[in-house]
């Protein structure tokens, strides 16, 4: 709902056309690369440079900035978020805390409301956090300051939600039928079968229920029908073949789904990426070759200093997350990687590519 009160925002604004709305997803993730690059400067401020660089690397070759849809929209709030939580752990005056405690709290609640995976990089934070804590004894003040910075935490994200109920209760654009809100389990459902993705076979008996209640039936018996169908061989190789889908296309799918191009490309963008651009194939290879070697480098990586171990642990349990969750839900197709990107991209940049060079040899 989020994403729609973006747009119609927007629009009141700015117009409802295709070009409007690009300039939208254009600005989000522009705001994306300031804030994750300001978060880097704070973590380690040497690798500010290399992180701007992949930055440029990675505009190259993602077409889906002139797409206006949540997962470019959704990636300033969780750059934002994680740029709260850095200026909790690295600021030192109490002005600056605050701000990043209200920075965590608004935009986390933002990011979930727009799209709930965004909330996956939070709970590696707490996760991680609460690891700290488990093994690092800490003074009595310390302790003190943490509680009194969650609190300041959570009292930001429930003022934002206490906000979007009332602004959602009250608006007249579109209306909202909460008795046909569909679960959560029909995506897991959706999940377990074919590639894992989308599915218009599953998702017709929802649309044509009368209750969210009825909804959960269907989905609970189509669970259990599925799980009886596999043996524990079958379904790991599932697995394996869906997380294939989630993660293997470089090009995060582009123009598998969808026919909002039709034009013939008249310029070197657009035949670098329209569907009859003369370089397409051209993409495809050199986007591959990147996220291979991104890939490469994510796993053979360690911390090249002690400022940025904490957050190399941290990125890399909210990327495992984040796989896991599309292993779980609905997935099938790498587009959902996108809004992962905040994470994927601060890995990279704080990672030691002479060190993951050596791991490598």
């Amino acid at each position: 709902m989020t994403g729609l009160d973006t747009e119609y925002f927007w629009s009141s604004l700015f117009g409802s056309s295709w070009l409007s709305f690009s300039y939208l997803s254009f600005l989000c993730v522009d705001l994306f690369m300031v804030t994750s690059l300001i978060s880097i400067y704070l973590i380690d401020k040497t690798k500010t440079f290399k992180t701007w660089s992949i930055f440029l690397i990675w505009l190259s070759v993602f077409p889906y900035i002139i797409v206006p849809y949540t997962d470019t929209t959704v990636l300033p709030l969780i750059s934002t978020y994680i740029l709260g939580y850095t200026l909790l752990k690295k600021a030192t005056s109490r002005s600056q805390q605050i701000i990043g405690a209200f920075l965590l709290g608004i935009f986390a609640m933002l990011g979930y409301l727009m799209k709930p995976t965004a909330v996956i990089p939070l709970i590696a934070i707490i996760v991680v956090e609460l690891l700290y804590l488990f093994f690092n004894r800490t003074k009595k003040e310390d302790n003190l300051k943490l509680i009194i910075k969650c609190i300041l935490v959570i009292i930001a994200a429930l003022c934002v939600q206490f906000g979007y109920q009332i602004k959602t209760n009250n608006q007249k654009f579109v209306h909202i039928d909460q008795k046909l809100k569909v679960p959560a389990i029909h995506f897991i459902s959706m999940g377990m079968h074919d590639e894992g993705g989308f599915s218009q076979i599953d998702a017709g008996p929802m649309y044509s229920a009368h209750s969210s209640d009825e909804m959960k039936k269907i989905s609970k018996k189509d669970i259990q029908t599925r799980i009886s169908e596999y043996t524990p061989y079958t379904y790991g190789l599932f697995l394996i073949y869906k997380n294939y889908n989630n993660t293997a296309d470089g090009s995060f799918g582009w123009l598998q789904e969808g026919n909002f191009i039709d034009q013939q490309p008249s310029n070197f963008v657009q035949n670098w990426v329209y569907p009859n651009g003369k370089y397409l194939n051209s993409f495809y290879v050199i986007v591959q070759i990147l996220w291979i070697l991104a890939l490469l480098i994510l796993l053979l990586t360690k911390a090249s200093s002690e400022n940025s171990r904490l957050y190399l642990l941290l990125f890399k349990v909210a990327l495992l997350g984040g796989f896991a969750y599309l292993l779980i839900f609905e997935g099938g197709r790498s587009r959902y990687l996108i809004q992962f990107i905040p994470v994927i991209i601060l890995l990279l940049g704080l990672s030691n590519f002479s060190h993951s060079t050596n791991n490598l040899n």
